[in-house]
C-alpha cells in the first residue's frame, strides 16, 4: 500500500463519518499521543514497584505525587522524598543528641532504683529480687566479691 492508497482510504473513513481528513488525522495523532502517555505512565508504575515493592499508592505523600504531576517520573520522586526525610531525621537526631549532652543530669528520682549489699539482696524472696532486678544490677558493680 502506497501513500496515495493511505491518503485515499483516510479521506473515505472521513466522508463515511462525516468530518473532515484533518479531523480524522488529528484524532489518530491524540490516540497515538494517548497511548503513548499511557505506556510511559505504564512503565513508570511497573519501575515503581520492582524499586519500592512493599510501597502502595496510598503510603505515597503528596508532595511525591505533585511532583509527578509536574513531569518527574514516580520512583524517582519517591525516592527524593525518602533522602529528604531521611536527611531531617538525621539532623533531628544531631539536634537532640546535642540537647541530651547539653541538658543537666537527671535528678535522684529519675535514677530510683535502690543499691543493695549482697547481705540484703541474699535475704530477699524471688518476687523481690524480680522486682528489684534493676537495682541490684546496679549494685553488682560495687560489691567485692
Amino acid at each position: 500500500m502506497n501513500e496515495n492508497d493511505i491518503i485515499t482510504q483516510i479521506a473515505g473513513m472521513a466522508d463515511e463519518d462525516g468530518v473532515t481528513v484533518e479531523d480524522l488525522i488529528n484524532s489518530i495523532k491524540t490516540d497515538r499521543g494517548a497511548k503513548k502517555r499511557s505506556d510511559a505512565v505504564t512503565k513508570d508504575v511497573e519501575e515503581f514497584r520492582k524499586i519500592f515493592p512493599d510501597v502502595t499508592p496510598e503510603e505515597i505523600p503528596d508532595e511525591v505525587w505533585r511532583s509527578v504531576a509536574d513531569g518527574v517520573p514516580l520512583a524517582a520522586a519517591y525516592a527524593l522524598h525518602i533522602c529528604v526525610s531521611g536527611n531531617k531525621r538525621t539532623a533531628a537526631d544531631r539536634v537532640n543528641a546535642d540537647n541530651a549532652r547539653r541538658s543537666a543530669p537527671a535528678g535522684k528520682d529519675a535514677d530510683a532504683e535502690e543499691s543493695y549489699t549482697s547481705e540484703q539482696v541474699e535475704d530477699m524472696s524471688p518476687e523481690a529480687v524480680k522486682k528489684n532486678f534493676k537495682g541490684i544490677i546496679k549494685s553488682l558493680r560495687g560489691w567485692k566479691i
